[in-house]
């Protein structure tokens, strides 16, 4: 009965090869300009977005890989374009780029008193981030850069909700750790 179940939801719903050159482009089609939305939510740079959402599709046409639906194959896009920004941010060749002057007018437009507050909050994170287990610092994202509930974070990366809302409560910890001894000077 369930190989019956299996073959006549396969008729119904056929999988997606996507070592074909003419599916790759529909999909890049239908779905590039929301894998750049999602790599720009965390680089806040277009350019850098883009050229992680290339990567992305050529990465799933280089893995050949067979979905059941497109469903399956946003999620994959939509993780790997997270991951391949996080990744971004945390090269040395992002940190060198932030020193380039590249955002200089941002950074103008910024009042000194509160640029120093920026600079020490995102000390703080990246130092708190360090810290955090890759799939911490994925739902920790999904939340505070996309505004996701534990819902979405627990369909997009295959988890419980219970298993996100334990990750997230270790991030808080780690964060309240990190904070505490930025206060006490250590």
């Amino acid at each position: 009965m369930n190989e019956l179940m299996q073959s006549v939801h396969e008729k119904i719903q056929p999988s997606l090869q996507c070592s074909d050159k003419g599916t790759i482009e529909r999909l890049y089609k239908k779905m590039a300009k929301a894998a750049i939305a999602k790599a720009a939510s965390i680089v806040r740079r277009q350019d850098v977005a883009a050229e992680i959402a290339h990567d992305t599709f050529f990465k799933l046409w280089q893995s050949g890989s067979t979905f059941p639906n497109e469903k399956a194959v946003y999620v994959w896009i939509y993780r790997t374009c997270h991951r391949a920004a996080i990744d971004y941010l945390r090269s040395a060749s992002h940190r060198r780029e932030s020193f380039t002057g590249e955002n200089l007018d941002e950074m103008e437009s910024v009042p000194a008193s509160r640029y120093g507050n920026i600079v020490m909050t995102r000390q703080l994170v990246q130092a708190a981030i360090q810290q955090l287990k890759p799939d911490e610092v994925e739902a920790f994202l999904y939340v505070a850069l996309d505004g996701m509930t534990q819902n979405e974070v627990a369909e997009v990366m295959e988890l419980s909700r219970r298993t996100v809302q334990r990750l997230l409560e270790k991030v808080e910890i780690k964060f309240q750790e990190v904070r505490r001894r930025d206060a006490s000077g250590s």
